[in-house]
């Protein structure tokens, strides 16, 4: 889990963020309305979520590695960006 003081801010140039592999069992933190507009790439390969919220408010989103996720079951609405998709293992 991020810290709550590192949630709080909003990353509005951020256009790349990898997740990959932190143990994460949750990602509400990248819809949160300050958050991250410009996020173009998203790597949440290797976590341990079994759900995810939707990510339509990531308009600008293009690609998405969801590999490994071995407890997700279900993928949430995407935004209409999104043209690369990985969910391998």
């Amino acid at each position: 889990m991020l810290p709550e003081s590192l949630l709080d801010c909003p990353f509005p140039k951020l256009k790349s963020l990898d997740l990959q592999n932190c143990n994460l069992s949750e990602v509400d933190f990248l819809v949160t309305p300050n958050g991250f507009h410009n996020l173009q790439i998203l790597n949440l390969a290797e976590n341990k979520f079994a759900s995810l919220p939707s990510f339509v408010q990531l308009s600008k989103l293009s690609n998405l590695n969801l590999t490994k996720c071995e407890l997700l079951r279900e993928i949430p609405e995407l935004p209409q960006s999104l043209r690369h998709l990985d969910v391998s293992d």
